[in-house]
């Protein structure tokens, strides 16, 4: 059964949402993950309580949010530290190899 369900437990109520895989290919467009389902796809994907998930998915939201405010993408920061590490690297070993050429009798 397609079926897919999540709970949101709140002051010792639950409430569970049921959506049926056809439901949602004809009743809503393609659009970003709920809430709930973020905090899902995060517990089983890393493993880890609730919590741990949760956590991982305000931080996520929070810079995701961040990124968006200043035009800027998110892990950009490494991106850019790890070219610059591959053109010193570059850099160096082509001095590295003039000096060789030039200390050559």
């Amino acid at each position: 059964n397609g079926d897919m369900a999540h709970s949101n437990t709140t002051n010792n109520t639950t409430t569970t949402h049921n959506h049926t895989e056809t439901e949602l290919q004809t009743t809503e467009t393609p659009k970003k993950q709920d809430f709930w389902d973020k905090l899902e796809n995060i517990r089983q994907s890393q493993g880890g309580s609730r919590l741990q998930a949760l956590s991982t998915l305000l931080l996520t939201s929070v810079q995701e949010d961040y990124a968006e405010t200043l035009g800027v993408e998110l892990g950009g920061e490494f991106r850019a530290a790890h070219l610059y590490w591959k053109r010193a690297q570059q850099e160096s070993q082509q001095a590295a190899a003039s000096n060789a050429k030039n200390n050559l009798p």
